[in-house]
Protein backbone atom coordinates (compact mmCIF):
# COMPACT_ATOMS: atom_id res chain seq x y z
CA UNK A 1 0.00 0.00 0.00
CA UNK A 2 1.40 3.39 -1.02
CA UNK A 3 1.63 6.16 1.53
CA UNK A 4 0.88 9.69 0.33
CA UNK A 5 3.70 12.07 1.06
CA UNK A 6 3.36 15.78 1.59
CA UNK A 7 4.82 16.49 -1.85
CA UNK A 8 2.40 14.19 -3.68
CA UNK A 9 -0.51 15.50 -1.60
CA UNK A 10 0.22 19.13 -2.40
CA UNK A 11 0.80 18.48 -6.11
CA UNK A 12 -2.45 16.54 -6.26
CA UNK A 13 -4.49 19.49 -5.04
CA UNK A 14 -2.38 22.22 -6.61
CA UNK A 15 -4.01 21.70 -10.00
CA UNK A 16 -7.40 22.56 -8.46
CA UNK A 17 -6.06 25.60 -6.59
CA UNK A 18 -6.27 28.04 -9.51
CA UNK A 19 -9.71 26.78 -10.50
CA UNK A 20 -10.87 27.37 -6.93
CA UNK A 21 -9.44 30.91 -6.92
CA UNK A 22 -11.12 31.67 -10.27
CA UNK A 23 -14.49 30.40 -9.03
CA UNK A 24 -14.19 32.53 -5.88
CA UNK A 25 -13.32 35.63 -7.92
CA UNK A 26 -16.24 35.16 -10.30
CA UNK A 27 -18.66 34.49 -7.46
CA UNK A 28 -17.43 37.50 -5.49
CA UNK A 29 -17.73 39.88 -8.43
CA UNK A 30 -21.15 38.69 -9.54
CA UNK A 31 -22.81 38.86 -6.13
CA UNK A 32 -22.46 42.62 -5.64
CA UNK A 33 -25.95 44.11 -5.18
CA UNK A 34 -26.98 46.83 -7.58
CA UNK A 35 -27.57 50.21 -5.91
CA UNK A 36 -31.08 51.56 -5.70
CA UNK A 37 -31.74 54.64 -7.83
CA UNK A 38 -31.72 57.95 -6.01
CA UNK A 39 -35.25 59.31 -5.72
CA UNK A 40 -35.78 62.67 -7.35
CA UNK A 41 -38.16 65.40 -6.33
CA UNK A 42 -38.36 68.99 -5.30
CA UNK A 43 -36.82 70.66 -2.28
CA UNK A 44 -40.29 71.23 -0.85
CA UNK A 45 -41.09 67.52 -0.92
CA UNK A 46 -37.80 66.73 0.79
CA UNK A 47 -38.43 69.38 3.46
CA UNK A 48 -41.87 67.87 4.18
CA UNK A 49 -40.29 64.43 4.61
CA UNK A 50 -37.64 65.94 6.90
CA UNK A 51 -40.31 67.51 9.11
CA UNK A 52 -41.41 63.99 10.14
CA UNK A 53 -38.02 63.60 11.83
CA UNK A 54 -37.98 67.13 13.31
CA UNK A 55 -35.26 68.23 10.89
CA UNK A 56 -34.94 71.46 8.92
CA UNK A 57 -33.46 71.27 5.44
CA UNK A 58 -32.37 74.44 3.67
CA UNK A 59 -30.15 75.34 0.77
CA UNK A 60 -26.93 76.99 1.99
CA UNK A 61 -26.38 80.65 1.20
CA UNK A 62 -23.40 80.90 -1.14
CA UNK A 63 -21.34 83.96 -1.90
CA UNK A 64 -22.73 85.87 -4.86
CA UNK A 65 -20.42 88.86 -5.14
CA UNK A 66 -16.63 89.15 -5.45
CA UNK A 67 -16.52 91.02 -2.14
CA UNK A 68 -18.25 88.13 -0.32
CA UNK A 69 -15.83 85.63 -1.89
CA UNK A 70 -12.84 87.74 -0.82
CA UNK A 71 -14.21 88.02 2.73
CA UNK A 72 -14.66 84.25 2.93
CA UNK A 73 -11.13 83.64 1.64
CA UNK A 74 -9.77 86.05 4.26
CA UNK A 75 -11.71 84.26 7.00
CA UNK A 76 -10.40 80.88 5.86
CA UNK A 77 -6.82 82.16 5.74
CA UNK A 78 -7.06 83.61 9.24
CA UNK A 79 -8.59 80.38 10.56
CA UNK A 80 -5.76 78.36 9.03
CA UNK A 81 -3.22 80.67 10.67
CA UNK A 82 -4.89 80.22 14.06
CA UNK A 83 -4.96 76.43 13.69
CA UNK A 84 -1.32 76.41 12.66
CA UNK A 85 -0.32 78.49 15.68
CA UNK A 86 -2.17 76.12 18.00
CA UNK A 87 -0.64 73.02 16.39
CA UNK A 88 2.91 74.44 16.15
CA UNK A 89 4.04 73.36 19.65
CA UNK A 90 3.04 69.77 18.90
CA UNK A 91 4.87 69.34 15.60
Amino acid sequence: MAVATAASFSSMYLKYYWLFILVLAVAGCSSVPKPKPIPTGSLGEFQKKAEKFNEIVTVPAFETTPEEVAATATNVASAQAIISSVAAPYS
